[in-house]
């Protein structure tokens, strides 16, 4: 026996509709409905950017630290300060085998006869010149020469008292002693004994031997882009936060700005001091600084009110005319720091939206 064709057709449209359940969404609430996990309110202006977050670097505060270099040449024969040792003002750091001292001694005992034997030359020269025996150039060179040898006395004698002083001596002595020129900590240290350094005064590269300095006060630089820079004040309350020591924040104030920007990066250095007792803070840290800024009035939404459907930011928004939720596209800036996010495009004043609640509605609410 034959089914008739409009049967089949009749048939085959029953098993393609859809059964109650089946992909449906459930009935969303209406906004006229109580509810206690969703709170509606109208967009309105409020007062944004408050409060700025920027990447931050930290760094020694370079007027608590001291770089040592060798004001002679020589080798090093021993080390006397380690890593992480506390050292005071004064106190040898390592001992150097330099000539140095006895070639500034050298020096000044060369330098004293040309003084004298130019001295005889000039008063020489200034009695022919009298006696109009001898031209006016021979006196004026004599004069010149003189002055030369005095300089050259006075470099010497400088160069030996300073040498003195440096190593703390009381005697001429082939052993020259490096000494800490403040109290701290020793940070770094790049020599070892029987390694040859160069002095400072030889006129060549030198090379940093320690890096003595205090963590008990650090440096946070932080990066503020140049469109942000109207908002940052010296004096301005900042709190620092680091990857090291989550949750925990290091309160500051703003105390420089730097007066040019990054010519790549647009962006200007603000410099904040903190404190650090506890030396939990250690320099080249990654830190996020937040800084407490001048705020300005913008349309502004929590950000608990923004949702993402893909790439797009929407709102849950309410059809007074038809009771009833609905998605609204907006367009706001995320980049904001604190719990208000300016709306670029998508809102009007007066617009009642979910600002409490809107993921509960997400999966219930239609575009």
């Amino acid at each position: 026996m034959r089914v008739p064709l409009l049967l089949l057709l009749l048939a085959a449209a029953a098993c393609q509709k859809p059964q109650a359940g089946d992909d449906a969404l459930p009935p969303a609430p209406k906004p006229s409905e109580v509810n206690a996990q969703i709170t509606v309110r109208q967009v309105r202006e409020e007062t944004v950017g408050r409060r700025l977050a920027a990447s931050a670097r930290v760094a020694f505060d370079e007027n608590e630290v001291a770089h040592v270099f060798s004001p002679v040449t020589g080798r090093v024969t021993r080390i006397l300060a380690q890593l992480g040792d506390h050292v005071r003002r004064g106190q040898t750091l390592a001992i150097l085998a330099s000539p140095d001292m006895g070639n500034a001694v050298s020096d000044v005992d060369k330098a004293r006869p040309a003084v004298i034997q130019t001295a005889k030359e000039l008063a020489r020269e200034k009695e022919l010149y009298a006696a109009q025996a001898g031209p006016l150039r021979d006196l004026e060179a004599a004069r010149a020469a003189y002055a030369q040898a005095l300089a050259e006395e006075e470099r010497a004698e400088q160069k030996l008292r300073l040498l003195m002083k440096q190593a703390r001596a009381s005697h001429v002595s082939q052993v020259f002693p490096l000494v800490s020129p403040i109290d701290g900590e020793v940070l770094a240290r790049q020599i070892n004994p029987g390694l040859d350094v160069q002095g400072q005064f030889s006129g060549g590269a030198t090379q940093e031997l320690y890096t003595i300095g205090r963590e008990e006060k650090l440096w946070v630089l932080a990066d503020v882009y140049e469109q942000d820079l109207s908002r940052v004040k010296v004096g301005a309350p900042v709190e620092v936060t680091t990857v090291a020591y989550p949750g925990r924040v290091f309160p500051g104030k703003i105390d420089w700005i730097a007066g040019e920007l990054d010519p790549v990066q647009r962006t200007a250095a603000v410099r904040c001091t903190l404190a650090n007792p506890d030396h939990l803070l250690k320099a080249q840290m990654y830190a996020t600084v937040t800084l407490s800024t001048e705020g300005h009035r913008a349309l502004a939404i929590p950000r608990e009110a923004l949702l993402h459907f893909g790439d797009k930011q929407m709102v849950i928004g309410v059809d007074p005319g038809r009771d009833r939720y609905v998605r609204m596209p907006v367009i706001a800036d995320e980049g904001a720091a604190g719990d208000l996010l300016p709306v670029l495009h998508g809102l009007e004043p007066g617009d009642q939206i979910v600002v409490k609640g809107a993921i509960l509605l997400s999966d219930v609410v239609a575009e």
